[in-house]
């Protein structure tokens, strides 16, 4: 049986720690040790060769889409892009607030064929936030955490017992950290761009109160909890005391936030409404500081396929989000 051998690659491999600059041969469509006689020679100078990656982040459908109408599509833009498995946020089209919406992704996943999908439950009925989702069906039906989306809860008593429960059942919690009253109305960070555009602002604080209070209630109920996405160098500081406390949380940031900043928003460009919004210079060095320390765990793409209409209204009523 003939092979494939790829030259001159920069070969990952995490399980052998091995990052190095060298050839791979492959036959049957598996690695092989030896060389077979190879009738495919691919020079991959400059290139990657890694096991596929994980986005633990990425909708497979644009907003209000039934998740099986778009979802091959999506699948191979991921594949084409090295990704071979997703964690799909609850917030879809059903919601995955039920057995029976998680069962449909699954489904629709395995019938595609392409990648493998992890479900992210609900953390409550209908993302309201109001009333805890049961956590304990969604686990059986195959969800690998639970999370209200970027939706806020009604409280902070509400996030203690979905904290509660998600200890009961051996889920963790992904968290969006955003407290609802600071953020009001606000799309883009508070500073500079605010006041120029006149776009309502965000303050760091909305992020931080967020991601302290909840630092506080993990530690008071022994919850695992992974924060979305960090957006504010403070926020950073927090996760990275936390860690040293031992307390067991981890931290993820949107790859859009570590090479965009808030000037990026100038001149009104919807492309960059993200949820959280851009942050300064100094966040984004912080974030990729984070990144380099381990205090930032995850880096997602957030993918979100919005369509032009979504972006071609007045800036606070774009829809959040890019495709990546």
């Amino acid at each position: 049986m003939s092979g494939i051998k790829i030259e001159n690659a920069r070969i990952i491999d995490p399980d052998t720690d091995r990052d190095e600059i060298s050839s791979l041969s492959i036959k049957g469509g598996k690695v092989v040790s030896e060389e077979p006689s190879a009738d495919t020679i691919i020079d991959a100078k400059g290139k990657w060769v890694c096991p596929g990656l994980i986005d633990i982040c990425a909708y497979m459908s644009r907003p209000g889409q039934d998740v099986n109408v778009s979802f091959a599509n999506e699948a191979m833009a991921a594949v084409a892009s090295g990704i071979t498995s997703i964690a799909c946020p609850p917030d879809i089209h059903p919601l995955l607030d039920n057995p029976a919406a998680v069962e449909l992704i699954l489904r629709t996943a395995t019938d595609t064929g392409m990648v493998k999908v992890f479900p992210v439950g609900a953390l409550t009925e209908g993302l309201q936030g109001e009333r805890l989702a049961e956590m304990y069906t969604l686990k059986q039906a195959g969800c690998i955490a639970v999370g209200n989306a970027i939706r806020p809860l009604l409280n902070n008593e509400i996030l203690r017992r979905t904290l509660e429960y998600a200890v009961s059942t051996d889920l963790t919690v992904f968290y969006h950290p955003e407290d609802r009253y600071l953020k009001n109305n606000g799309t883009v960070n508070e500073g500079e761009i605010s006041t120029r555009l006149g776009l309502p602002p965000v303050p760091h604080t909305a992020e931080t109160v967020a991601v302290s209070t909840a630092l506080l209630l993990m530690e008071q109920t022994g919850a695992r909890i992974h924060f979305n996405s960090l957006s504010a160098s403070r926020s950073v500081d927090l996760v990275r005391k936390a860690k040293a406390d031992g307390l067991p949380v981890t931290a993820g940031v949107d790859i859009s936030h570590l090479y965009l900043t808030d000037m990026d928003v100038d001149n009104y460009n919807a492309n960059c409404n993200f949820v959280p919004p851009l942050r300064s210079l100094e966040d984004k060095n912080a974030l990729w500081q984070g990144v380099i320390d381990g205090s930032i765990d995850t880096i997602c793409s957030a993918h979100q396929p919005i369509s032009l209409d979504a972006k071609a209204v007045p800036f606070a009523m774009t829809t959040p989000g890019a495709s990546t």
